[in-house]
């Protein structure tokens, strides 16, 4: 189908050409030698085709798309030149000079030259594309890098391949492929760090928005990335994913209660928190009772019972007896890393 394309824009080049130099050319077909006419339109279309085949044997290298086109433009006029001389000939000849003229311009222009300047405006902008990545590169710049390599993925895509397979003769084929691996080679290469950096910039937006669980899923999919990096952005993208994940961690946290104040009676603490704890058994109470100043002694609470809305804890532990002296007793209780020490209360003496 893209052949078809390209043969009719080229006859359509030649065509429009055609008329144009209907009005300019100023020689009347009988003062031209027609086989001289028609050969040398012959040649030139061959000449094309030649100078960019040569240039790839002998130089191993493409011809520019300058040349080509001076080579393509003068082609065309010398075909739409020797088209109209013939038609206004006469003659038996005239069908044959004509069909020789259009079996040439389709097989070295339309087949060949055509297909060549088409690959070739495709492999420029893989060129520019492929210099933006570069550019980044040495910037060392993920905003500019994301912005190059999507253009340089689009520049070396199915589509170029294609219109490279197309170009006939295949030394040029090969050397307009070789490229295109490069240019594979290279995306390969910093495609991890590319969509890497995309997830993060993913993550980022979820966690500003709120939406912890979409900035869960891309911060997953930069942690399957992350061993497969480059050298160059690896610390950068890995220092940026730890950021990340930690105020991911924060926005998730439950909240942890603390422990705002601590009453105590005879045998029963009562402890206030400011949320309802997550949990609270013995294990994660540690209650010292000190006597009139003296040592601290360690309390094991028997029972531990919350209120209705779960913020007050009435915690029961063994009763100071009575002794021959008053006794003030201060409890002191450390939760989560909180230390809260009770009003003292006295035990009196019988």
């Amino acid at each position: 189908m893209r052949g078809l394309r390209m043969m009719k824009w080229a006859s359509a080049f030649a065509l429009t050409t055609g008329i144009w130099l209907g009005g300019h050319i100023g020689v009347k077909a009988t003062s031209l030698d027609i086989p001289s006419v028609v050969s040398e339109a012959k040649k030139q279309m061959k000449q094309a085709y030649y100078t960019y085949i040569q240039t790839a044997e002998k130089k191993g290298k493409l011809a520019s798309k300058q040349d080509i086109e001076a080579q393509y433009k003068q082609a065309n006029e010398l075909y739409a030149k020797a088209k109209k001389a013939v038609q206004a000939s006469g003659g038996k000849s005239k069908s044959i000079y004509l069909r020789q003229l259009d079996e040439t311009y389709r097989e070295y222009i339309a087949h060949r030259v055509v297909p060549y300047l088409y690959a070739y405006e495709a492999w420029e902008a893989a060129n520019r594309a492929e210099a933006a990545v570069q550019t980044a590169l040495l910037d060392e710049d993920l905003d500019e890098l994301q912005s190059a390599y999507e253009q340089l993925r689009q520049a070396s895509g199915a589509e170029q391949a294609k219109r490279y397979y197309q170009v006939y003769g295949p030394q040029v084929r090969q050397l307009f492929l070789q490229d295109l691996k490069k240019t594979k080679t290279l995306l390969h290469q910093y495609t991890a760090d590319v969509e890497a950096y995309q997830w993060l910039e993913q993550a980022r937006a979820d966690l500003e928005n709120g939406d912890n669980e979409k900035a869960k899923q891309a911060l997953d999919a930069v942690a399957l990335l992350l061993q497969r990096l480059s050298p160059l952005f690896q610390e950068q993208l890995k220092a940026e994913y730890s950021d990340l994940m930690e105020v991911y961690d924060d926005a998730t946290k439950a909240p942890v209660a603390d422990l705002d104040y601590v009453e105590a009676k005879n045998g029963e603490l009562t402890l206030y928190f400011d949320l309802p704890p997550a949990s609270l058994t013995a294990d994660d109470l540690r209650i010292t009772m000190s006597i009139n100043n003296g040592a601290a002694q360690i309390v094991v609470p028997s029972s531990i019972a919350f209120n209705g809305d779960k913020t007050v804890a009435v915690v029961s532990v063994p009763r100071v007896a009575p002794s021959e002296e008053n006794q003030s007793v201060v409890y002191t209780v450390e939760y989560n890393g909180q230390k809260i020490s009770a009003d003292a209360f006295t035990v009196s003496k019988p």
